[in-house]
């Protein structure tokens, strides 16, 4: 008996010491595991910003040339009939140039507003109030972003958002208006990590694009709150790419990633913890 109590001790200690050893390594593990997540999670929604700033990037280009060929166009006097039939020959090469899916198209020309097609109400409507109008014209000739608002075509219904520039001498210049249509058609090939959820904002949270793994439709107006409560919550520091957990739309604990396009623009990617943690269960299951 005397020899068997040392022999027992020690394997109660070897045992413990596993034991110890093994949470040791459990909590190493899951550190390691979500060190990895962010890391995976800030990728890709980069990858996505890229995607973002690919996309807007076309029609900044488009627009800055068209401002290029006004520019010229008024240093040689040319008049105001050759300058509108330019515009109306412009609005159609855009449609073929760009994505054109809920995109409306509109020039400045000698303190008039050219359109593709006129609305009801256009005479009434004075431009030079406009969001888009006096961003740009305070821009000296850049491109300008606005956020979402109401369109000025007052049978749209919905929010646009406006990509404009206004040359500083003349003040003739060209916009476009983008619609919840044409971000959808931006991202009609997006994929998402298994159940990922994907926000794209304006500078003041307005959902201007979402696309959501969900095995229930989430409504609408669901999106657009989380969304922006998103948004302000990483505006004030709540939500860091450290101290990123959130709970997300359905109630589950999520691993949110973002960042900021070029424009203001906000981009969230996020993950339940059920997916980014998949690969404990069956670590803990052999212990």
């Amino acid at each position: 008996m005397r020899n068997y109590r040392p022999e027992k001790r020690g394997i109660i200690a070897a045992i413990l010491f596993f034991l110890i050893a093994s949470v040791i390594g459990i909590c190493g593990m899951y550190y390691t595991l979500l060190e990895s997540a962010r890391i995976l999670g800030r990728d890709l929604v980069h990858s996505y910003v890229q995607d973002e700033e690919l996309n807007i990037s076309k029609f900044r280009n488009q627009i800055s040339l068209g401002l290029i060929y006004l520019d010229e166009m008024n240093g040689r006097n040319a008049g105001e009939e050759e300058k509108e039939k330019w515009v109306r020959d412009y609005f159609h090469k855009i449609q073929e140039a760009l994505p054109n899916v809920g995109v409306e198209a509109y020039a400045v020309i000698g303190g008039r507003l050219i359109t593709e097609d006129d609305w009801d109400g256009m005479e009434e409507y004075d431009f030079t109030q406009s969001i888009w109008y006096r961003k740009a014209a305070e821009a000296n000739g850049d491109v300008i972003f606005t956020d979402a608002y109401q369109g000025q075509r007052e049978d749209a219904g919905e929010w646009v958002v406006s990509i404009a520039a206004i040359e500083p001498e003349s003040g003739d210049g060209i916009v476009l208006d983008l619609s919840k249509e044409t971000f959808r058609a931006f991202h009609a090939g997006q994929r998402l990590p298994e159940s990922g959820a994907y926000y794209l904002c304006d500078s003041n949270g307005q959902l201007l694009y979402s696309n959501v793994n969900a095995r229930v439709a989430v409504r609408e107006e669901v999106l657009e709150s989380f969304a922006r409560t998103l948004c302000d919550k990483v505006k004030r520091g709540e939500v860091t790419e450290r101290d990123n957990n959130f709970i997300g739309e359905s109630g589950k604990k999520r691993g949110v990633y973002f960042s900021y396009e070029d424009n203001g623009w906000f981009c969230a990617l996020t993950m339940t913890y059920d997916e980014l943690l998949k690969g404990m269960r069956s670590l803990f299951g052999w212990y």
